[in-house]
């Protein structure tokens, strides 16, 4: 039962992060307001699975970021430094929490 409770946990991770990522620079691209917002949410642990659909189906709506607000915010070039730590933070709670579960300090 715990090795499959394992592989649940990393398909998720194995799933979500790439999506996450494309996700994250699509926004960007869009110029997206809150663009990590969206990321994140595909990050949830399983819970962001259902953000994915939503966020493909709405992305043409969401509100758009103007140039000004960009130049005044710093953000005019690449991906910001906040968005690449909560990506990181992102990243390594799924490890650790597969490494909780691995260890049985879950169970």
């Amino acid at each position: 039962m715990e090795g499959i409770v394992v592989f649940l946990l990393l398909l998720a991770v194995v799933i979500q992060i790439p999506i996450a990522i494309y996700v994250h620079y699509d926004a960007e691209h869009r110029n997206l307001e809150h663009a990590e917002m969206y990321s994140l949410g595909v990050l949830l642990p399983l819970g962001g699975l259902p953000v994915i659909p939503v966020y493909f189906a709405k992305r043409t709506e969401l509100p758009r970021r103007s140039a000004a607000e960009r130049e005044s915010a710093g953000e005019t070039r690449g991906t910001t430094t906040k968005t690449k730590l909560l990506f990181l933070a992102g990243i390594l709670s799924w490890f650790l929490l597969v490494q909780l579960v691995r260890t049985g300090f879950l169970s």
